[in-house]
């Protein structure tokens, strides 16, 4: 009787240290994030051993027993892919519905374990808007998730620019810039061409200034 209770003592409460490769991913909406954690294998009980059944994600909040797969806001845009101690869950097609906080779950045929900490999904709608003053062309960076701001010219990162406003003293008509957050290098804005449209680039139709209320106003046009 005693060691039923305990048994159930510890499917209930059983909480595990789980190492995340990244506790807070910041991404853009529509592209892919991938959430990986490392975890210790648990040892047995009273000489029971502790045989793996079952790894999965979930943001069931407070219980965290339903896999984010069975979630139909999910369906078919989640893999939760394990190698040894090592699991990776990937989300497609990244939407607002997926901003949660994300907690890994093994299950034994001893217990269930639930990791101590978990990931924050945030989503950004990251994008450059360009402001045409008199002093020059500047690039501004709509970060939303906090951050330090990097910026990428052509696809290449600009070193020790972490402002969110970047001028450049020479703009080509090739070129293009993007920004990201550090940390989230993998997940750019779209990157913006000032003077000429190329496939996958989006230009600044017009760009006006208005000093009275001290804010750029910004028309783009996107390229389909």
């Amino acid at each position: 009787m005693l060691r039923f209770l305990f048994f159930l003592l510890k499917v209930m409460n059983d909480l595990w240290d789980v190492t995340y490769s990244s506790v807070w991913i910041c991404a853009r909406k529509g592209l892919t994030v991938e959430m990986s954690c490392t975890f210790p294998y648990p040892e047995g009980i009273n000489e029971e051993v502790n045989t793996l059944q079952e790894t999965f994600w979930s943001t069931d909040y407070p219980e965290y027993k339903v896999d984010v797969k069975e979630d139909s806001k999910y369906s078919g845009r989640v893999q939760n892919t394990c190698v040894g101690n090592n699991c990776t869950l990937r989300i497609t097609d990244v939407r607002e519905t997926d901003t949660a906080y994300y907690r890994f779950i093994l299950k034994t045929n001893i217990s269930r374990y639930l990791s101590r900490s978990g990931v924050i999904l945030t989503l950004t709608d990251l994008q450059v808007q360009v402001i045409r003053l008199a002093a020059g062309l500047f690039f501004m960076c709509l970060n939303g998730c906090s951050k330090e701001t990097i910026w990428f010219k052509n696809g290449e990162e600009i070193k020790d620019e972490t402002s969110d406003l970047y001028s450049s003293e020479q703009v080509l008509q090739t070129d293009s810039y993007s920004c990201a957050v550090r940390g989230h290098e993998k997940f750019p804005s779209p990157p913006v061409c000032e003077f000429i449209y190329k496939a996958g680039c989006r230009k600044a139709h017009e760009v006006t200034y208005t000093p009275i209320l001290k804010k750029p106003v910004y028309i783009f046009e996107s390229l389909k």
